[in-house]
């Protein structure tokens, strides 16, 4: 089952097994804008992980750029 809830981005934990781990600042600053003007349209997919320190973790299945697009932004909860 599939829902959405509103995660906080220090919950969140990138998946070591991404394949693109060499985004360009470059890359990920056209989003943070396109995030800026527009949005967020898609979010981020995530599964829950393990607990780590207490919090609740996620870790991305899609979405690895639009998060770190976020991070540069300081957004709040995704």
């Amino acid at each position: 089952m599939r829902t959405i809830e509103l995660i906080k981005l220090g919950n969140i934990q990138t998946n070591p097994l991404n394949i693109h781990r060499n985004d360009s600042e470059e890359q990920i600053r056209i989003i943070a804008d396109s995030i800026t003007s527009i949005g967020l349209e898609s979010p981020l997919v995530v599964y829950k992980d393990n607990v780590f320190a207490g919090k609740q973790m996620y870790t991305i299945i899609s979405g690895h750029k639009r998060y770190a697009a976020l991070r540069l932004l300081k957004k709040p909860p995704i």
